[in-house]
């Protein structure tokens, strides 16, 4: 048995989205266990509103709960809500320097449990519906920020030689639900950018 856990945000979660890109990774992997008589199991561990912060707190006891479970390879995306701004207190929600300092934690954990990890960069944002963000004024997204974040997780991926999987500027505002979030058609793009490093670098046997 094989294991692919993985862990993010909302856009991991699949908010607004029904066939999301961890759903469709669950129907590509079932397709290959009736095939081949091999079980690969997918979790979907993503959290609405996690930070880096907050992934680095759950992530251990959410493997250790699955560590039994066969070989693991670990999927990590996080830090679109790290660059968010508080308007009122001109600040991001987590530092560049903090985010850091999380991924670090995230990535001595995960290589505690697997040796097969992959990391997926931050997507872009249309900032016509995120900064100031609609639904919540007090809070807004961009692109300028988000980008720093992004490079910042690609030299850390790089330093570390980890697989890093770019997706910033690769989603239409047209498939951006609420200016964040991807509709059915951008959760197709990330799925196809997203398997095409997992056809790279298969799971662990």
């Amino acid at each position: 048995m094989k294991n692919i856990l993985i862990f993010g945000d909302s856009i991991t979660q699949g908010y607004f989205a029904v066939d999301n890109f961890v759903v469709r990774l669950i129907v590509k992997y079932l397709k290959f266990t009736f095939k081949h008589h091999e079980l690969v199991f997918v979790q979907n561990l993503g959290k609405i509103g996690d930070t880096s912060y907050d992934l680095a707190k759950r992530m251990e006891e959410n493997i250790k709960l699955r560590n039994h479970f066969g070989k693991i390879t670990i999927i990590i995306s996080i830090g679109l809500n790290d660059s968010r701004v508080n308007n009122k207190k001109k600040s991001v929600q987590v530092s560049e320097k903090d985010y850091l300092k999380n991924l670090k934690k995230i990535y001595e954990i995960a290589s505690k449990y697997s040796n097969k990890i992959i990391f997926v960069g931050l997507s872009n944002v249309d900032e016509t519906k995120t900064a100031p963000c609609f639904w919540d004024k007090q809070f807004s997204y961009k692109n300028k920020l988000i980008i720093k974040y992004d490079n910042a997780l690609k030299k850390f991926a790089k330093n570390n030689g980890v697989p890093y999987v770019e997706t910033f500027n690769k989603l239409d505002t047209d498939f951006l639900i609420d200016g964040i979030h991807p509709t059915h058609k951008g959760h197709k793009i990330l799925f196809d950018l997203i398997n095409k490093e997992l056809e790279l670098s298969p799971i662990p046997l």
